[in-house]
Protein backbone atom coordinates (compact mmCIF):
# COMPACT_ATOMS: atom_id res chain seq x y z
CA UNK A 1 0.00 0.00 0.00
CA UNK A 2 2.77 2.37 1.05
CA UNK A 3 4.14 1.54 -2.74
CA UNK A 4 1.18 2.81 -4.48
CA UNK A 5 1.03 5.55 -2.60
CA UNK A 6 4.44 6.62 -3.32
CA UNK A 7 3.25 6.30 -7.30
CA UNK A 8 0.95 8.80 -6.54
CA UNK A 9 -1.99 5.97 -7.05
CA UNK A 10 -3.67 6.09 -3.52
CA UNK A 11 -3.28 8.18 -0.85
CA UNK A 12 -2.33 8.12 2.90
CA UNK A 13 -4.27 9.41 5.63
CA UNK A 14 -2.52 9.31 8.60
CA UNK A 15 0.57 8.14 9.94
CA UNK A 16 2.00 5.02 11.39
CA UNK A 17 -0.56 2.89 13.50
CA UNK A 18 -3.36 5.39 12.62
CA UNK A 19 -3.02 5.55 8.88
CA UNK A 20 -5.45 4.14 6.29
CA UNK A 21 -5.63 4.44 2.45
CA UNK A 22 -7.58 6.33 0.32
CA UNK A 23 -8.47 5.79 -3.29
CA UNK A 24 -9.67 9.46 -3.98
CA UNK A 25 -6.03 11.46 -4.73
CA UNK A 26 -7.87 14.16 -4.73
CA UNK A 27 -7.68 17.18 -2.27
CA UNK A 28 -11.36 16.59 -0.07
CA UNK A 29 -12.08 16.48 3.46
CA UNK A 30 -13.00 13.81 6.25
CA UNK A 31 -15.47 12.96 8.65
CA UNK A 32 -13.95 10.72 11.50
CA UNK A 33 -16.50 8.45 13.84
CA UNK A 34 -15.17 9.03 17.27
CA UNK A 35 -16.93 5.56 18.27
CA UNK A 36 -16.04 3.18 15.75
CA UNK A 37 -13.53 4.94 13.56
CA UNK A 38 -15.10 4.92 10.25
CA UNK A 39 -13.39 7.51 7.75
CA UNK A 40 -16.26 9.48 5.71
CA UNK A 41 -15.30 11.76 2.66
CA UNK A 42 -16.71 14.95 3.22
CA UNK A 43 -19.33 15.38 0.09
CA UNK A 44 -18.68 18.89 -0.10
CA UNK A 45 -15.93 21.95 -0.34
CA UNK A 46 -15.56 22.98 2.62
CA UNK A 47 -13.84 26.63 1.89
CA UNK A 48 -10.89 27.83 3.93
CA UNK A 49 -9.98 31.26 3.34
CA UNK A 50 -6.36 31.53 2.29
CA UNK A 51 -4.87 34.12 4.36
CA UNK A 52 -6.36 31.96 7.48
CA UNK A 53 -4.45 29.00 5.70
CA UNK A 54 -1.26 30.86 5.73
CA UNK A 55 -1.16 32.53 9.03
CA UNK A 56 -1.83 29.02 10.53
CA UNK A 57 0.81 27.52 8.01
CA UNK A 58 3.49 30.22 9.63
CA UNK A 59 2.56 29.80 13.41
CA UNK A 60 3.17 26.20 12.87
CA UNK A 61 6.14 26.78 10.84
CA UNK A 62 5.84 24.91 7.60
CA UNK A 63 5.21 26.06 4.03
CA UNK A 64 2.10 25.56 3.33
CA UNK A 65 1.67 22.57 0.37
CA UNK A 66 -1.76 21.37 0.98
CA UNK A 67 -4.74 21.26 3.68
CA UNK A 68 -7.31 18.72 4.45
CA UNK A 69 -10.46 19.73 6.75
CA UNK A 70 -10.86 16.62 9.51
CA UNK A 71 -14.13 16.64 11.32
CA UNK A 72 -14.60 14.38 14.42
CA UNK A 73 -18.26 12.93 15.55
CA UNK A 74 -20.67 10.01 15.41
CA UNK A 75 -21.16 8.63 12.33
CA UNK A 76 -24.95 7.68 11.04
CA UNK A 77 -24.70 3.42 12.05
CA UNK A 78 -23.17 4.78 15.86
CA UNK A 79 -26.00 7.75 16.61
CA UNK A 80 -28.51 5.02 15.68
CA UNK A 81 -26.71 1.95 18.10
CA UNK A 82 -27.20 5.09 20.77
CA UNK A 83 -30.50 5.84 20.38
CA UNK A 84 -31.76 2.22 20.50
Amino acid sequence: MHQLSEQGLIREIGRDSECRYDANISRHDHAVCTMCGALLDVPVEISVAQDALQTAARASGIELRSYEVRMYGLCQKCQESQQS
